[in-house]
């Protein structure tokens, strides 16, 4: 397999709660991404995008109590139409991967390979815990936090999780700035509202990144040109990761 960090790629997740806003596509907001990936490609680097969300607007057309695979499938089709169009306005176009657990049990090569070859484009990432596996294109996985987190783990890419909080909180609610070990983990109360992931979802996802040897930060979606800087190696924002690797070669 290919380095991607050798390639200058970054994966990121987008929560629900950056996403959606008031049951519907926050157009503002992937407005906004779009761009910021589209000033990422023009310097010759490389973004997969990994986008919650689908479940929560399946759910604002069809009721809280609509089934989670119809939910799924209305709302990943709202989704995708909505990156698509914002990332079209800047001559990009996507790639949708619907990746299952069991894709990644039985053939995790395969899904790795098909997302290499799309990042030419822009691959846009979804799993879902579906009840019924047997739906045709119903993908069925954890939680994006962690599909992310396998993704660039697993080609030694970077990891930026967009998120609601602005980082990883202290008992304070203040910005932790950098967390070098799993020991420096504050106790959590933070839960998703609206996903299924939450603080801790996240900084195990990140520190799966960082303990490939990844750049790995958790960063709220109010900050500006985050995806860009991120990209580009500034820090001083969100919560940084350490990468393990670089922790262990300066020992």
């Amino acid at each position: 397999m290919r380095n991607y960090q050798e390639s200058g790629t970054t994966f990121v997740k987008l929560g629900t709660g950056a996403v959606v806003q008031n049951g519907d596509v926050d157009q503002d907001f992937l407005a906004n991404v779009a761009g910021q990936v589209a000033a990422v490609k023009c310097e010759g680097k490389r973004v997969g995008i990994t986008s919650s969300g689908a479940v929560t607007l399946g759910r604002s057309r069809l009721g809280e109590e609509a089934d989670l695979d119809q939910a799924f499938e209305i709302g990943q089709q709202l989704l995708t139409e909505a990156w698509g169009a914002a990332l079209g306005r800047h001559g990009l176009s996507i790639v949708e991967h619907l990746i299952s657990e069991r894709d990644i049990r039985t053939d995790s090569d395969a899904v790795l390979d098909a997302i290499q070859r799309s990042l030419a484009d822009v691959p846009l990432l979804n799993g879902h815990n579906a009840k019924n596996q047997g739906v045709a294109n119903i993908a069925v996985t954890g939680d994006n936090d962690t599909l992310n987190a396998w993704v660039a783990s697993a080609q030694g890419a970077s990891g930026l999780f967009i998120t609601t909080p602005p980082g990883v909180l202290d008992q304070r609610g203040r910005v932790i700035r950098e967390i070098r070990t799993r020991r420096e983990l504050p106790a959590f109360t933070y839960k998703s509202t609206n996903g299924t992931g939450g603080m801790p979802s996240k900084t195990r996802a990140a520190f799966q990144v960082a303990e490939s040897g990844g750049q790995s930060v958790i960063v709220g979606k109010t900050q500006p040109h985050v995806i860009f800087d991120f990209v580009e190696g500034f820090n001083g924002f969100g919560t940084r990761f350490a990468p393990q690797r670089m922790l262990y070669s300066n020992r």
